[in-house]
């Protein structure tokens, strides 16, 4: 297992005054970390993240959860 405690891919809006919307994954694959494998959004977001597409989404190894 990977030494990454980081999600292998994460999505987040820190800026209050905007959204981050309407992004589409096609065939994503995230091989190895030691965390999330996708991440959207996090408690700490002060914007909106809305509307994420992920299409045959692929998660072979992570530490924590495939998908939060």
């Amino acid at each position: 297992m990977s030494d990454a405690k980081d999600a292998g891919l994460t999505i987040r809006n820190p800026i209050g005054h905007g959204a981050i919307r309407k992004i589409r994954f096609f065939g994503l694959r995230v091989d190895e970390t030691g965390g999330d494998g996708v991440e959207i959004g996090t408690g700490a977001d002060k914007g909106q993240t809305a509307d994420i597409g992920l299409y045959d989404l692929s998660v072979v190894q992570a530490g924590k959860a495939a998908l939060r």
